[in-house]
């Protein structure tokens, strides 16, 4: 029904997972990396957290689940939950009254919507949509040029070194390496020229020149 041209990139640990099989099953192109943040990279402000109902619960009782949607939503501007299984009410370690406060808390107070699928396959479909729309001027910026399926070897080692700074995600390297072009322009640039890239403040900008100027020893 849809045409071939769409990619993502996920994180490693989904690699021969049920998810990243149906998604190749329909013909989405994947590129796994180390994702700082997200499960799932659909566009270049847009992320997916994947989890089962067990790990969810998990986040919850734990806390993580509120420690890492700080960081979520400043990494990107449109992070999104998906959670696998509809199961919620069947732990007994975590009543269902903390379990509707925490849903509240993200989706309401955070904003940050959150998808409820019944298995790996409703979930990959989720994935495969959310990308479909987010590729095709849904007012995201893609991922790759609608004409180039893989990102080249070059592509992946550019990306690499520009994550490799500090408190540079996948989606800021992407944003940097577009905006700056090539790898000498991102190491010539100045605070005010990463401070122009979407979402590089002060703060992250000169946390990034300090490393780059720091001296070998």
């Amino acid at each position: 029904m849809f045409g071939p041209d769409l990619t993502l990139i996920a994180s490693v640990h989904e690699k021969g997972g049920p998810v990243a099989k149906h998604l190749n099953d329909l013909g989405l192109q994947i590129r796994f990396a180390n994702l700082k943040m997200g499960d799932f990279l659909v566009s270049g402000s847009t992320a997916i957290e994947r989890k089962d109902s067990k790990e969810f619960i998990g986040s919850i009782e734990d806390k993580s689940l509120f420690r890492q949607l700080i960081d979520f939503k400043r990494e990107f501007a449109n992070p999104l939950y998906v959670i696998e299984g509809c199961n919620l009410y069947d732990n007994k370690r975590i009543n269902a009254t903390k379990i509707r406060s925490a849903i509240s808390y993200v989706t309401i107070l955070n904003r940050v919507p959150i998808i409820f699928t019944q298995d790996a396959k409703d979930s990959a479909e989720y994935i495969y949509m959310i990308s479909r729309q987010a590729q095709h001027g849904m007012t995201f910026t893609p991922i790759e040029d609608e004409k180039k399926h893989k990102f080249s070897e070059d592509k992946e080692q550019q990306l690499a070194i520009v994550e490799s700074l500090p408190d540079v995600g996948t989606a800021i390297a992407i944003a940097m390496l577009k905006q700056f072009r090539t790898l000498k322009r991102v190491f010539a640039s100045s605070k005010d020229d990463f401070v122009s890239v979407d979402g590089i403040g002060d703060k992250r900008a000169n946390k990034i020149l300090q490393f780059i100027n720091k001296e070998y020893k």
